[in-house]
């Protein structure tokens, strides 16, 4: 009989496990940021922009990576970026955020030189910031595009990985 016990709570740490692992899917974590997964719900972004602007215990994330990759050498926003995007939009721009201010940072990978990846990440903060503003109608005084180049790998082990051509949202205060 004792073996049955011991089996079934293997087999309660087992789905304890698996729903972790589910949750965890939803964010990768690097540090200070969270990556939310492509096709995130407004909600869902909603409600991680709102831990980024209090957040509840020190640890906690102060910036969200924003699964919108880049073409190789691109600054380019396609079809497939703007569409997730368009919940983004959304979320900075519900009552709660009216008075925040946000850093929309452009990251690159390690490929290239220094000065052409600053340059590169120059590019595709103003491209997210443009966007943001023509299509949500957000104020541009609310919104800051800055270029990191590669100085800030969300891959840091794999630095030529697209996951670290991307956008990142910091919350820069009132």
């Amino acid at each position: 009989m004792g073996i049955w016990k011991m089996l079934k709570s293997i087999g309660m740490a087992v789905a304890m496990g698996f729903l972790l692992a589910m949750t965890a899917t939803v964010y990768g974590q690097e540090e200070d940021e969270l990556m939310m997964r492509r096709g995130a719900s407004t909600d869902e972004i909603m409600g991680t922009l709102r831990s980024i602007r209090r957040p509840q215990s020190k640890g906690t994330p102060t910036a969200l990576a924003v699964r919108i990759y880049f073409a190789y050498d691109s600054a380019e926003l396609t079809s497939e970026t703007k569409a997730e995007l368009a919940n983004y939009g959304e979320s900075l721009t519900a009552g709660e955020f009216r008075g925040a201010r946000w850093a929309i940072e452009g990251h690159t990978d390690a490929s290239g030189s220094a000065a052409y990846n600053q340059e590169l990440s120059e590019r595709r903060a103003r491209s997210v910031y443009n966007y943001l503003i023509r299509e949500f109608g957000m104020n541009p005084d609310r919104l800051e595009p800055l270029g990191k180049g590669e100085s800030e790998l969300f891959d840091s082990a794999n630095p030529l990985s697209g996951e670290n051509r991307r956008v990142r949202i910091t919350y820069l205060g009132e």
